[in-house]
This record gives structure tokens, C-alpha cells and sequence, in this order.
């Protein structure tokens, strides 16, 4: 796997599966500029240097919550639900690859032991307030 892997719902995105092996050079952003989140991918020479910078500090209402996950080591398995809660499909991910959840739900199955990097938005105000579990 060395490509993007949109999955839709119809016309609707719901995941982009990273590959690890993903072929950039320079910064890559995978997500259009009107996401919630960005996310991109950095591949740089040794002695590139990037320009230092700090961010200022913006007010951003938002009223979708995306979030990433990095398999740093093992293997898992990865449902994708639809926009009306339905299993779309399942993907498989190894160590190195990441996936961004745009829309729709989500299940993690663990394969192989696995440490996982999850970066979402926050503040989070806890499962009752932020989640709908999906009956399978």
C-alpha cells in the first residue's frame, strides 16, 4: 500500500487511510484547507530546515470531530461505518500507518499488540457527552 485510501459513503468521505510507506517530498497536507483538522505529511532531506514560527491564537467553532491514529507498533483492524451508522468496510493497518476519521463511526480490533497514537480535538468532554455507540 504506497497510495491514499479515500473511503466514502456515497459522496461522503469518512477515512483516509496514511500508508506508511506514502511517497512525499517536502510537506504533503492530505486535508483540504476547510477541514477541522489538518493533517500532513513532512519529508525532508537531512539540513532542511524549516522557518521557526509560533501560532497565534485563534477562536475556531467547529461542529464535526475528526481524529487520527498512528499504529506506532502491531496490527489492527479498523471498521468504517456509514452516515447512517452501517459497517462500510474494514481496513488493515501495520505499524507506520495512520488513518484520519472524517465522518461516520469507527471500531478498533486489535490483531497484533499494538501501541497506537490517537490525536483528536479537543477539549474532550468525556464519552457521554462526545460519543454514539454504534450496535453492531
Amino acid at each position: 500500500m504506497s497510495q491514499l485510501q479515500n473511503i466514502f459513503d456515497d459522496k461522503q468521505l469518512i477515512a483516509i487511510v496514511i500508508p506508511k510507506d506514502l511517497e512525499v517530498e517536502g510537506s504533503k497536507f492530505i486535508t483540504p484547507l476547510d477541514f477541522p483538522f489538518q493533517v500532513g505529511l513532512l519529508a525532508h532531506p537531512a539540513k532542511t530546515e524549516l522557518k521557526a514560527h509560533s501560532h497565534k491564537k485563534l477562536k475556531i467553532e467547529t461542529d464535526i470531530f475528526q481524529e487520527v491514529l498512528i499504529i506506532l507498533t502491531g496490527k489492527v483492524e479498523i471498521d468504517l461505518y456509514g452516515m447512517d451508522n452501517k459497517l462500510l468496510t474494514s481496513v488493515f493497518l501495520d505499524a507506520g500507518d495512520s488513518i484520519l476519521f472524517v465522518e461516520g463511526g469507527h471500531g478498533v480490533r486489535i490483531i497484533d499488540d499494538a501501541r497506537i497514537l490517537e490525536v483528536k480535538q479537543g477539549p474532550y468532554p468525556g464519552d457521554a457527552e462526545a460519543k454514539i455507540f454504534i450496535d453492531k
